[in-house]
């Protein structure tokens, strides 16, 4: 049931037909729309989104990581190769590099690691210090 209070996108996501996207839904709020249904615990409309914007709007960077999220939550061997996709995709994609390197730690492959750890430092964003 949708919520009053939900997004105009959000609250389509949940009764839209699986695979296509709410009308209005552009790549960019299609994804945001998506981590923000994950972050709140509504996987399936989050993994259906993903879905539907990969469909639509073919590969992406972004789409690939956040399903590969989803994935890994769950403890899902799927989340690895969604990594890698989105890594494929985007080179120094910095959170598919650090997430791919917890998720071969946690698997029990720390060499595998490793590289995919000093291409996250080389591609982590710098802070900037405003004077």
């Amino acid at each position: 049931a949708a919520d009053k209070r939900d997004p105009p996108l959000i609250a389509a996501a949940r009764t839209h037909p699986p695979g296509v996207l709410p009308s209005g839904a552009t790549a960019a709020t299609a994804l945001e729309t998506a981590r923000q249904l994950a972050d709140t615990g509504q996987l399936a409309e989050a993994v259906a989104l993903c879905e539907a914007h990969l469909a639509q709007h073919g590969p992406s960077a972004g789409a690939f990581y956040l399903l590969g999220l989803m994935k890994d939550a769950s403890d899902d061997p799927e989340a690895a190769a969604l990594y890698r996709k989105a890594l494929y995709l985007e080179p120094n994609h910095y959170e598919a590099l650090v997430h791919i390197a917890l998720w071969l730690e946690k698997n029990g492959d720390a060499s595998s690691a490793r590289p995919f750890k000093r291409r996250a430092e080389r591609a982590q964003p710098r802070a900037t210090t405003h004077l």
